[in-house]
């Protein structure tokens, strides 16, 4: 009975971590401030960054997605930074990780385009395994941005990919 009771429990708690693990959404740290601000400052602000050399807290080591968004949430920057993102309405604590969040949502709403693009087109074996391989890494992206953040990224998608296609230079 006892062990019954241990395997049922045992159950049950691998069925309760697996469903948390799915259901797993980072915060939000996006609003629509913030990319407006963002749209109308981002030569300026990537100028002020790139002078205190922000882009050594954000271009590290190969790393997978999630182990990027997870050490980047966690980035304190220093107050000169924190002052820059707070001038340009973004998270003095957060800004660094709102850039990468805007940075992987203009990749996943790219992606998710050129996908319904080939939608409809005959593709041969390799092409359609290619395409699984890409739908794979959406999903790695799209799971490590919370879903309002992401429904904003795209409202401004055209936007933010002009911006993010005319930076020729890391901050």
């Amino acid at each position: 009975m006892k062990k019954m009771l241990f395997v049922v429990l045992s159950v049950l708690f691998c069925s309760v971590f697996v469903f948390s693990q799915n259901n797993f959404e980072r915060e939000s740290v996006l609003t629509e401030e913030t990319l407006k601000s963002f749209i109308t400052n981002y030569k300026h602000m990537f100028k002020d960054l790139k002078a205190e050399n922000a882009g050594k807290h954000i271009y590290v080591k190969k790393e997978s997605i999630r182990e990027s968004f997870d050490r980047l949430s966690k980035v304190k920057p220093s107050k000169k930074i924190k002052r820059i993102f707070e001038e340009y309405s973004f998270d003095g604590d957060k800004g660094i990780y709102q850039i990468v969040v805007l940075q992987y949502g203009v990749v996943a709403c790219t992606i998710e385009e050129a996908l319904n693009e080939i939608a409809n087109e005959k593709r041969t074996e390799k092409q359609k395994e290619k395409d699984r391989e890409t739908v794979a890494w959406l999903v790695e992206i799209k799971s490590q941005i919370n879903s309002s953040d992401y429904k904003l990224i795209q409202k401004y998608f055209k936007e933010l990919y002009e911006i993010f296609n005319r930076i020729e230079e890391k901050i």
